[in-house]
């Protein structure tokens, strides 16, 4: 297991990754780090750093704590399947960390939310009738 830090087109994006010698499962944090305080040899932020990336704020000790929440959590899993005599596949090993870490239903509500709003826009665009328009976004 390991964090890392994955620059893409300019962002620094926290990640955890499990591997072995079959598969690998990435999860991504949902934090960002400045690459300068970055300690790449504890796979870490430095200590009493803040980082200020894409108009967000994250503190060393909250990006800290989410890798090593991550890293629990990954390590309780293997132990769960393990104790049940149960191959962990990559899918399996994603999911029971995300649900355990609470992070599915969320993912699932913004995403539906998302969808919902972007019906609701294309639905106002190809409206002509403001007593229609008003009918819907009193729904």
């Amino acid at each position: 297991m390991r964090a890392f830090i994955k620059k893409d087109t300019g962002k620094v994006a926290v990640r955890v990754r499990w591997n072995s010698k079959q598969s690998e499962v990435t999860f991504i944090t949902g934090l960002y780090a400045e690459e300068a305080k970055w300690d790449s040899d504890s796979q870490k932020a430095k200590k009493g750093t803040t980082h200020n990336v894409r108009k967000m704020s994250f503190t060393a000790s909250k990006i800290n704590s989410a890798i090593s929440d991550f890293k629990q959590e990954i390590e309780n899993c293997m132990d769960m399947c393990s104790l049940k005599n149960e191959v962990h596949t990559p899918g399996k090993l994603k999911k029971m960390v995300n649900d355990h870490l609470d992070r599915n239903e969320k993912e699932i509500e913004i995403f539906s939310k998302e969808v919902k709003w972007s019906c609701l826009l294309l639905l106002i665009q190809t409206m002509t009738d403001s007593n229609s328009i008003k009918t819907i976004l009193k729904n």
